[in-house]
């Protein structure tokens, strides 16, 4: 299932199986830029 949203993919890292992390390019907002470390510190691939 996609979720879409900083509220919603931070809940889903918390309490899902995440398998991809999508990101807008060139992003600067400090909240995606830690769900993005979380999920490489993961192993979940980011794109």
């Amino acid at each position: 299932m996609q979720r879409c949203g900083i509220e919603e993919v931070t809940a889903a890292l918390d309490s899902e199986e995440v398998a991809l992390l999508l990101v807008l390019r060139d992003s600067e907002d400090e909240e995606v830029a830690r769900l993005r470390e979380l999920a490489e510190s993961r192993g979940i691939p980011v794109r």
